[in-house]
């Protein structure tokens, strides 16, 4: 098996754990985009007449209840057999339940876990046209996942009140987040709440450096490991762990190739 084959298939179960994590929780959501909830499709339908018409009847009937309810079981179920054999016959199904997942949303769901989800999708998808393809596949999910770390970081640091860590205590307290007690005590304190804050400036705007180094690229994915469980634990941001940890694979990979 090639280093190539190998990572491919890594990351095809890992985004397939994401996806069903994805399908599953919407799946539970059900009572808010139901014909009654107030995600309710005909809140959005106006939404379709940007499309050709020849597509809205089509569209209409997948993204209203209950065919979206198919869409989403039809999409754990591609994802489900993605993460026990890494099948890349069902990639395009995931690729294609996606979109239609985020057509329903307006664009996504979750914002950035769905475009990372997607970014991942893309990759495993063109590689899957032609094994010409998996290196350039692999570096492209690579090169995203630290530009999306790397951008995130520059936005922080242009904000004032991430740099004084304040966004850090707001976040903590508010009610919405549920953070753990012991977290919100903790960064109550300015200095806590200011170190945190520029650790995670730093982490962001330093992680392309894992594309020039295969050591790097470990210790940067270990960083990002504890960073997603800690969001995690604090805010309940789990569909961040996952969506990115299906990256972490392709990261590690140009690591190696670029810098070895």
């Amino acid at each position: 098996m090639s280093p190539e084959t190998l990572v491919l298939d890594v990351t095809a179960r890992l985004v397939g754990l994401a996806c069903a994590l994805q399908a599953l929780e919407l799946l539970a959501l059900r009572p808010a985009w139901g014909p009654d909830g107030v995600f309710a499709f005909a809140v959005l339908r106006d939404d379709l007449r940007a499309l050709p018409a020849a597509l809205r009847p089509l569209l209409g009937r997948l993204l209203d209840a209950p065919g979206f309810g198919v869409v989403l079981r039809v999409r754990l179920l591609a994802a489900l057999i993605t993460l026990a054999t890494a099948h890349p016959a069902a990639l395009p199904v995931l690729l294609a339940t996606h979109v239609l997942v985020s057509l329903r949303w307006r664009g996504a769901f979750n914002g950035g876990s769905d475009a990372m989800t997607l970014v991942v999708l893309l990759g495993l998808n063109a590689a899957a046209l032609s094994p010409a393809l998996a290196r350039g596949a692999l570096l492209y999910i690579a090169l995203q996942a630290a530009l999306s770390y790397f951008i995130a970081g520059v936005v922080k640091l242009r904000g004032p009140r991430w740099r004084s860590g304040e966004i850090l205590t707001e976040i903590a307290a508010a009610e919405r987040y549920q953070a753990p007690a012991l977290a919100a005590r903790l960064l109550a304190r300015p200095a806590v709440a200011r170190a945190a804050a520029w650790a995670v400036m730093l982490f962001d705007t330093c992680f392309p450096l894992a594309l020039l180094d295969p050591r790097f690229a470990l210790v940067f994915v270990a960083a990002a490991l504890v960073f997603h469980l800690l969001n995690t634990w604090l805010f309940g941001l789990n569909r961040f762990l996952l969506a990115w940890a299906a990256a972490w694979p392709a990261v590690i990979y140009a690591g190696a190739l670029l810098g070895g």
